[in-house]
């Protein structure tokens, strides 16, 4: 039960979520004592995660104001990091990876849905909140939010499930291939109608490269069946046609806000290039280097709309090549995996999604601040705790 409440709360918000983290963190620690379960597979990515976790530390402690640091490295970090640790032990569970995987696959498509609706009648029955329908779009953002409070974390989850679901449903076969492939169709389609240009981007982008690695012929046969359904949908509405439009605009607000945040991190943090300004002290020094910034922006300007480039402004060089290096451990070390593991059933699939999941939001990184959303962060965790029980499974299998 534990792994659909938690796989369905990945979904719903935050509140849910860090709930369900923190009581797999307690089952996880109780299965552990009782002997219920074993200790998980050691990963190489175990030590750029400590060093990782020293240097957000150390940044926060040798800063202004470190009780500010440390309460804002717990806020945002804190039950992540935690409830990863618990799914990390319960995930070794192929049935509890299963169901979680299931439940990812069937809500990602429900909220997919539902946004969906959102778009086109402008109704949020479960929430309440004031949405603009599509055919009464005039030079506004429509926001569709799906099961979530903001159209770009609702983006970005579904972004995350996408990546994971696509691998599973390339070697599934009869229904379960049919129902897979409906949930990726909704999931991609909810994540083009936010037009949000960093995750639909970023989905083509890696879903591109996953059709090319396994088949040409299938990845131009679907470049092809994708332009046909674009252009019908282009000559249908001229309402998505000019929402569309924005979304490729490359001069627009929010590429403007983009270069003078850019440029503000980037100067922030060449002033204090080893440790950065301290973690959640973005805000409070961006005066610094910005004239008046909330006249310019408000809330847009809570973070640097770059996760590199925040990391740069507020941990420094030091913490840039930190998180860079979990990534490239974990990457790396999949590549190994996988390439020596060509055969492997659903639980190579669940790596393999878990992988390009995790691509996904590292690209998508570059443009938006995904490590300071909770409910992608927990996304992410979620993922990489069941990639880490299919790798485990994986390669105990292939020794046996």
């Amino acid at each position: 039960m534990w792994s659909i409440v938690y796989a369905v709360s990945l979904f719903t918000g935050v509140f849910l979520a860090q709930l369900t983290a923190i009581l797999g963190l307690i089952l996880g620690v109780t299965a552990l004592l009782k002997g219920w379960s074993q200790r998980p597979m050691r990963h190489d990515a175990i030590y750029p995660l400590g060093v990782a976790i020293a240097v957000l530390l150390l940044s926060a402690l040798l800063n202004r104001a470190p009780v500010a640091s440390l309460e804002f490295l717990a806020r945002h970090y804190g039950v992540p990091l935690l409830g990863f640790a618990g799914a990390v032990i319960l995930m070794r569970s192929a049935e509890l990876r299963a169901k979680a995987f299931n439940t990812i696959a069937v809500v990602g498509a429900l909220s997919g849905g539902y946004g969906i609706f959102q778009h086109f009648t402008g109704l949020d029955p479960l929430y309440g909140q004031q949405l603009e329908p599509i055919s009464a779009y005039h030079l506004k953002t429509f926001l569709p939010v799906g099961l979530l409070d903001m159209a770009l974390t609702y983006a970005g989850v579904q972004l995350s499930a996408l990546l994971l679901v696509v691998p599973v449903a390339w070697t599934a076969r009869g229904k379960r291939a049919r129902w897979l492939w409906i949930s990726a169709i909704v999931m991609f389609l909810s994540i083009f109608l936010t037009y949000r240009r960093g995750p639909l981007l970023v989905g083509v982008g890696v879903i591109g490269l996953f059709l090319v690695t396994r088949s040409r012929r299938t990845a131009i046969v679907t470049v092809i069946a994708a332009a046909v359904l674009a252009v019908c949908a282009w000559f249908a509405s001229p309402a998505l046609r000019q929402a569309v439009g924005m979304m490729v605009e490359v001069k627009g607000v929010s590429v403007g806000q983009r270069v003078v945040l850019w440029d503000a991190a980037l100067q922030m943090g060449s002033d204090h290039p080893l440790l950065g300004v301290g973690p959640g002290h973005w805000r409070d020094r961006l005066g610094e280097y910005i004239e008046d910034p909330t006249s310019q922006g408000g809330r847009s300007f809570a973070h640097a709309h770059s996760d590199p480039m925040q990391l740069w402004a507020t941990t420094g060089a030091m913490g840039v090549l930190a998180v860079a290096a979990i990534q490239a451990v974990l990457l790396l070390v999949a590549f190994r995996d996988l390439r020596g593991h060509p055969a492997g059933g659903f639980d190579r699939d669940i790596y393999l999604g878990g992988v390009f999941s995790d691509l996904g939001f590292v690209l998508a990184s570059f443009g938006q601040c995904y490590m300071m959303d909770a409910e992608n962060i927990l996304m992410l965790a979620g993922v990489l705790a069941m990639m880490l029980g299919a790798r485990e499974r994986l390669l105990a299998r292939g020794t046996a």
